[in-house]
């Protein structure tokens, strides 16, 4: 990704000391919160968080929950693209919540389902339920490396290469921060934790806001009004990919595969203690999910406005414009220090939590723990948890310096192609009352991907240039949805 290959940051401005000081106890009130919400460390509490999560807790932590780090490096660097079009997958983000509030939310409480894919094993088999999590697997275990590889790659560059730490050191460090913050507590420590995490991330930007307006000396409304009147926030080519009906479609369907359909998100909500509770967690957080995207943007545009006003040259790659501001335009040293924490809280918790839903799934979905380990089911998941966040420090390591695209663009691509077979099996499971053949289930799991990236790659070739973008997800589900019609019978 474009971030890996971050331009030499000029650090006089910011003490690398002083970064890992304000980590280390930035860390250290983590595991404090981490501790006290895993004071029995049970496995449902692990799962979870015993189910009695009040629903405000919920609310704060899941809006941190659907801001990674890529989201706070990535976002704010699309007004150099010049325009706010991502605005338009933000509204669809907003009418894919309430879906998720009044469609499935009851559906998962009326089972009762620790895992959601516990309804796939209900409605088809156990093969739907291991072929939903394996899918569910893979996603977020790749999804979770890219984002938490552009989070190294920044720390990495501001703070590590000066102290002569390496890559690899770094990540491994990163990890065994995550792997303490969640090896007892999981669930119950993700969510008391990205309470915290919320207010540090939301209080960051709004500090950095203020200071660069001030640096400025320009009133904030003011430059972030001028900059939305330069961009376009609506696309109506047809052709192109951010055209408004393919982002708003892609936003609606991205959001319920990606947060409904998804393990990581929906642990969260299933730790509320009543539906009703779960329900007004979703809608709420769905619309405070829509501002801090606004706020983000807005965040950008006078990021922008304020190196051309100071006649400093802006990034030719967009997920630098954060970086590139906060550390080496003239600030004060407290913008950096700022960025760094702002990252560490968007990253750990993004991280944390899908190292949680990863141990959750592949332990009870893919190796059916619940029925196979009994009473060892405990020793066991910390066993499972241990090797997932090894696994995914590997990874990490492996992908380093292989992409050159736009963070949030890689997770929304590796999206569109692994989470549409889980969100056709969920839709088969609804719109129909038919079974199909065991078979079909995984067969078409790995033909309706790779059959949607043909389609991808050759529909530009026969139209005049029509593009699919994020909306190839709803191709990926339809190919999956039809192929399992064919090859299914009625159910009795």
């Amino acid at each position: 990704m474009s971030a890996v290959k971050l331009v030499k940051f000029t650090l006089l401005q910011m003490s690398p000391l002083l970064v890992v000081f304000v980590l280390c106890v930035y860390v250290v009130l983590l595991l404090v919160v981490s501790w006290r919400a895993s004071m029995r460390g049970d496995n449902s509490t692990f799962f979870v968080a015993g189910r009695n999560q009040s629903v405000w807790t919920v609310t704060l932590g899941r809006i941190n929950a659907s801001m990674s780090g890529v989201t706070f490096v990535s976002v704010p660097g699309m007004v150099l693209t010049g325009s706010w079009t991502y605005l338009q997958m933000a509204m669809g983000f907003v009418l894919g919540q309430l879906i998720i509030a009044y469609v499935l939310v009851p559906m998962y409480y009326r089972l009762g389902v620790v895992s959601v894919y516990e309804y796939l094993s209900q409605r088809f088999g156990l093969m739907a339920r291991k072929s939903g999590a394996w899918l569910f697997f893979v996603s977020k275990l790749l999804g979770a490396a890219v984002r938490l590889m552009l989070v190294c790659v920044v720390l990495q560059t501001l703070v590590w290469d000066s102290l002569g730490v390496g890559f690899a050191a770094n990540v491994t460090l990163t990890m065994t921060v995550v792997w303490l913050y969640t090896f007892r507590g999981g669930v119950g420590s993700v969510v008391r934790g990205d309470v915290v995490k919320t207010v540090v991330l939301l209080g960051t930007v709004i500090a950095v806001a203020v200071l660069v307006a001030r640096q400025s000396a320009c009133d904030v409304w003011t430059m972030a009004s001028e900059s939305v009147r330069e961009m376009r926030v609506f696309d109506w080519d047809w052709n192109s990919p951010t055209h408004f009906v393919k982002h708003f479609v892609a936003g609606v369907l991205s959001v319920v595969a990606m947060t409904g359909l998804d393990q990581d998100m929906m642990q969260r909500t299933l730790s509320c203690r009543t539906m009703v509770d779960a329900r007004r967690n979703v809608v709420v957080s769905g619309v405070l999910q829509f501002g801090v995207i606004a706020m983000l943007l807005t965040l950008g545009a006078m990021m922008a406005e304020y190196l051309q006003r100071a006649d400093l040259p802006i990034p030719v790659v967009s997920d630098e414009l954060f970086p590139v501001v906060a550390v080496s335009s003239g600030l004060p040293a407290i913008v950096g220090v700022l960025f760094v924490l702002g990252l560490a809280a968007s990253s750990f918790s993004s991280t944390a939590s899908s190292v949680t839903a990863l141990t959750t799934t592949l332990l009870l979905d893919i190796l059916e723990g619940e029925s196979r380990f009994g009473q060892r089911l405990l020793r066991v998941r910390k066993m499972v948890h241990c090797c997932v966040t090894l696994c995914l420090a590997i990874i990490i390591v492996v992908m380093h310096n292989l992409s050159d695209a736009s963070a949030i663009d890689v997770v929304f691509r590796l999206a569109a192609y692994t989470y549409g077979p889980i969100l056709g099996l969920f839709a088969f499971g609804g719109f129909t009352r038919r079974n199909p053949h065991p078979t079909a289930i995984w067969v078409g799991s790995i033909v309706a991907p790779l059959l949607s990236l043909v389609i991808a790659i050759v529909t530009p070739l026969i139209t005049d240039g029509f593009r699919f973008g994020h909306d190839i997800l709803l191709v990926n589900a339809a190919i999956l949805f039809v192929g399992l019609l064919i090859f299914s019978r009625k159910n009795k």
